[in-house]
């Protein structure tokens, strides 16, 4: 069991990306969470998560929703990433 931060949570709003605030994260995993879209992933990723091969304090809030993402969907490319 992984325990994370609720998308709720104002914490995020405190969290940095490579732009500043990782506020809208919560919003791109829940999309995620509900279908499986690059266009999203791309997003998420680029512009929030790993940037220029950085990571920040809302990549590592961000982790625990990616696995459960990632072990539940059944899209044969994100089982594989």
């Amino acid at each position: 069991m992984f325990v994370s931060l609720e998308l709720t949570s104002a914490v995020w709003r405190n969290l940095t990306g490579p732009y500043g605030s990782g506020e809208n994260v919560p919003a791109l995993l829940q999309r995620l969470k509900q279908a499986y879209d690059q266009e999203t992933v791309d997003a998420l990723f680029e512009d929030y998560l790993f940037h220029q091969n950085t990571i920040y304090t809302v990549t590592y809030a961000a982790v625990p929703y990616l696995m459960q993402i990632a072990c539940s969907t059944n899209y044969p490319e994100v089982q594989h990433h």
